[in-house]
Protein backbone atom coordinates (compact mmCIF):
# COMPACT_ATOMS: atom_id res chain seq x y z
CA UNK A 1 0.00 0.00 0.00
CA UNK A 2 1.16 3.80 -0.77
CA UNK A 3 2.00 6.16 1.29
CA UNK A 4 -1.01 8.12 0.17
CA UNK A 5 -2.96 5.28 0.69
CA UNK A 6 -2.08 5.48 4.20
CA UNK A 7 -2.33 9.22 4.52
CA UNK A 8 -5.79 8.45 3.43
CA UNK A 9 -6.47 5.87 6.06
CA UNK A 10 -5.61 8.04 8.70
CA UNK A 11 -7.08 10.88 7.77
CA UNK A 12 -10.18 8.85 7.58
CA UNK A 13 -10.37 7.36 10.64
CA UNK A 14 -9.42 10.94 12.20
CA UNK A 15 -12.79 12.27 10.97
CA UNK A 16 -14.53 9.34 12.25
CA UNK A 17 -13.02 9.69 15.24
CA UNK A 18 -13.52 13.58 15.93
CA UNK A 19 -17.09 13.11 14.93
CA UNK A 20 -17.51 10.17 17.16
CA UNK A 21 -16.22 12.90 19.97
CA UNK A 22 -18.94 15.58 18.80
CA UNK A 23 -21.88 12.93 18.43
CA UNK A 24 -20.91 11.49 22.14
CA UNK A 25 -20.84 14.92 23.47
CA UNK A 26 -23.22 15.15 26.98
CA UNK A 27 -26.86 15.86 25.71
CA UNK A 28 -27.77 19.19 25.22
CA UNK A 29 -24.68 20.93 26.08
CA UNK A 30 -23.92 22.92 23.28
CA UNK A 31 -27.47 23.69 22.13
CA UNK A 32 -27.97 25.47 25.91
CA UNK A 33 -27.23 29.14 25.84
CA UNK A 34 -27.11 29.03 29.11
CA UNK A 35 -23.93 29.18 31.10
CA UNK A 36 -25.28 27.75 34.72
CA UNK A 37 -27.29 25.29 32.64
CA UNK A 38 -24.15 24.03 30.75
CA UNK A 39 -21.76 23.31 34.00
CA UNK A 40 -24.74 21.68 35.25
CA UNK A 41 -24.96 19.11 32.18
CA UNK A 42 -20.80 18.71 32.36
CA UNK A 43 -20.89 18.52 35.85
CA UNK A 44 -23.72 15.48 35.48
CA UNK A 45 -22.01 13.60 32.45
CA UNK A 46 -18.18 14.65 34.00
CA UNK A 47 -17.09 11.53 32.22
CA UNK A 48 -18.98 11.45 29.35
CA UNK A 49 -17.60 15.57 28.45
CA UNK A 50 -13.93 14.51 29.53
CA UNK A 51 -14.07 11.53 26.68
CA UNK A 52 -16.10 13.50 24.20
CA UNK A 53 -13.76 16.27 24.44
CA UNK A 54 -10.82 13.63 24.23
CA UNK A 55 -12.18 12.16 21.44
CA UNK A 56 -12.38 15.06 19.41
CA UNK A 57 -8.74 16.32 19.94
CA UNK A 58 -7.63 12.56 19.19
CA UNK A 59 -9.64 12.53 16.22
CA UNK A 60 -7.87 16.04 15.03
CA UNK A 61 -4.13 14.39 15.77
CA UNK A 62 -4.93 11.57 14.08
CA UNK A 63 -6.17 13.21 11.27
CA UNK A 64 -3.13 15.72 11.11
CA UNK A 65 -0.69 12.99 11.36
CA UNK A 66 -2.49 11.55 7.75
CA UNK A 67 -1.42 14.36 6.37
CA UNK A 68 1.80 14.34 7.89
CA UNK A 69 2.11 10.99 6.09
CA UNK A 70 1.23 12.52 2.96
CA UNK A 71 4.20 15.07 3.31
CA UNK A 72 6.98 12.82 3.32
CA UNK A 73 5.27 10.74 0.94
CA UNK A 74 5.38 13.54 -1.39
CA UNK A 75 8.80 15.22 -0.09
CA UNK A 76 11.25 14.21 -2.76
CA UNK A 77 9.01 14.91 -5.50
CA UNK A 78 8.50 18.53 -3.92
CA UNK A 79 9.86 21.61 -2.49
CA UNK A 80 10.62 21.74 1.26
CA UNK A 81 8.18 24.67 1.85
CA UNK A 82 5.23 22.63 0.74
CA UNK A 83 5.84 19.38 2.52
CA UNK A 84 7.65 20.31 5.61
CA UNK A 85 6.23 23.71 6.08
CA UNK A 86 2.29 22.77 6.32
CA UNK A 87 3.45 19.19 8.48
CA UNK A 88 5.93 21.89 10.98
CA UNK A 89 2.39 24.12 11.10
CA UNK A 90 -0.14 21.11 12.11
CA UNK A 91 2.99 19.91 14.55
CA UNK A 92 2.60 23.00 16.35
CA UNK A 93 -1.55 22.65 16.09
CA UNK A 94 -1.41 19.75 17.81
CA UNK A 95 0.89 21.01 20.92
CA UNK A 96 -1.62 24.22 20.96
CA UNK A 97 -4.69 22.25 20.74
CA UNK A 98 -3.55 19.63 23.37
CA UNK A 99 -2.69 22.71 26.07
CA UNK A 100 -5.99 24.27 25.16
CA UNK A 101 -8.08 21.16 25.05
CA UNK A 102 -6.55 19.81 28.78
CA UNK A 103 -7.37 23.37 30.23
CA UNK A 104 -11.41 22.47 28.57
CA UNK A 105 -11.96 19.85 29.99
CA UNK A 106 -10.86 20.46 33.59
CA UNK A 107 -12.48 23.91 33.24
CA UNK A 108 -14.90 24.56 30.28
CA UNK A 109 -17.08 27.75 32.35
CA UNK A 110 -13.69 29.71 31.40
CA UNK A 111 -13.67 28.91 28.52
CA UNK A 112 -17.47 29.33 27.19
CA UNK A 113 -17.89 32.24 30.03
CA UNK A 114 -15.21 34.44 27.39
CA UNK A 115 -16.18 37.03 25.25
CA UNK A 116 -12.76 36.69 23.70
CA UNK A 117 -11.23 33.37 22.12
CA UNK A 118 -8.21 31.70 24.04
CA UNK A 119 -5.28 32.65 22.23
CA UNK A 120 -4.26 28.94 22.11
CA UNK A 121 -7.33 28.05 19.85
CA UNK A 122 -7.08 31.00 18.05
CA UNK A 123 -3.44 30.09 16.86
CA UNK A 124 -4.36 26.83 16.38
CA UNK A 125 -6.86 27.95 14.05
CA UNK A 126 -4.49 30.10 12.46
CA UNK A 127 -1.70 27.73 11.78
CA UNK A 128 -4.27 24.61 10.49
CA UNK A 129 -5.80 27.16 8.05
CA UNK A 130 -1.99 28.38 6.39
CA UNK A 131 -1.36 24.73 6.34
CA UNK A 132 -4.33 24.14 4.84
CA UNK A 133 -3.54 26.36 2.02
CA UNK A 134 -0.36 24.43 1.79
CA UNK A 135 -1.89 21.31 1.55
CA UNK A 136 -4.16 22.61 -1.18
CA UNK A 137 -1.40 23.33 -3.33
CA UNK A 138 0.50 20.24 -2.23
CA UNK A 139 -2.68 18.57 -3.54
CA UNK A 140 -2.26 19.82 -6.89
CA UNK A 141 1.25 19.21 -7.53
CA UNK A 142 0.94 15.78 -6.24
CA UNK A 143 -1.76 15.36 -8.81
CA UNK A 144 -5.22 15.27 -7.12
CA UNK A 145 -8.28 16.30 -8.15
CA UNK A 146 -8.20 20.22 -9.49
CA UNK A 147 -11.56 20.35 -7.64
CA UNK A 148 -10.08 19.46 -4.37
CA UNK A 149 -7.25 21.49 -4.95
CA UNK A 150 -9.33 24.78 -5.12
CA UNK A 151 -11.90 24.02 -2.49
CA UNK A 152 -8.87 23.03 -0.06
CA UNK A 153 -7.21 26.47 -0.94
CA UNK A 154 -10.44 28.29 -1.09
CA UNK A 155 -11.64 27.15 2.56
CA UNK A 156 -8.95 27.41 4.29
CA UNK A 157 -8.60 31.21 2.23
CA UNK A 158 -12.09 32.10 3.53
CA UNK A 159 -11.90 30.45 7.14
CA UNK A 160 -8.44 32.37 7.48
CA UNK A 161 -9.88 35.92 6.55
CA UNK A 162 -12.97 34.88 8.76
CA UNK A 163 -10.76 33.72 11.82
CA UNK A 164 -8.24 37.18 11.78
CA UNK A 165 -11.85 39.28 11.37
CA UNK A 166 -14.44 37.93 12.46
CA UNK A 167 -13.06 35.19 14.92
CA UNK A 168 -15.91 32.63 14.95
CA UNK A 169 -15.78 29.55 17.56
CA UNK A 170 -13.09 27.57 16.27
CA UNK A 171 -15.06 24.87 16.02
CA UNK A 172 -16.79 25.92 13.10
CA UNK A 173 -13.50 26.57 11.25
CA UNK A 174 -12.24 22.94 12.41
CA UNK A 175 -15.55 20.98 11.59
CA UNK A 176 -16.46 22.39 8.02
CA UNK A 177 -12.60 21.63 7.56
CA UNK A 178 -12.65 18.17 8.42
CA UNK A 179 -15.38 17.70 5.50
CA UNK A 180 -12.47 19.60 3.05
CA UNK A 181 -10.12 16.50 4.52
CA UNK A 182 -12.22 13.89 4.02
CA UNK A 183 -12.56 14.00 0.59
CA UNK A 184 -8.93 14.36 0.14
CA UNK A 185 -8.67 11.02 2.22
CA UNK A 186 -10.81 9.27 0.45
CA UNK A 187 -9.40 10.52 -3.28
CA UNK A 188 -5.49 9.22 -1.29
CA UNK A 189 -7.22 6.37 -0.41
CA UNK A 190 -8.55 5.14 -3.90
CA UNK A 191 -5.74 6.70 -5.70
Amino acid sequence: MALTQWAGIAILIGFVVFWLGNIYSPPGVYQESDLTVRLKIVDEYSRRWAVSQGLGGAGIAVALLGLLILSIGAANDNGPWLTYLPAALNAVTVVLLAVWLTQYIGDPASIWGRVEQSPLMLGASILILVAGILYGLLFRQIGLAGWLSYLTIGYAGIALVAVLMVRPPAFVIISFYSFVLLAAALELFFR
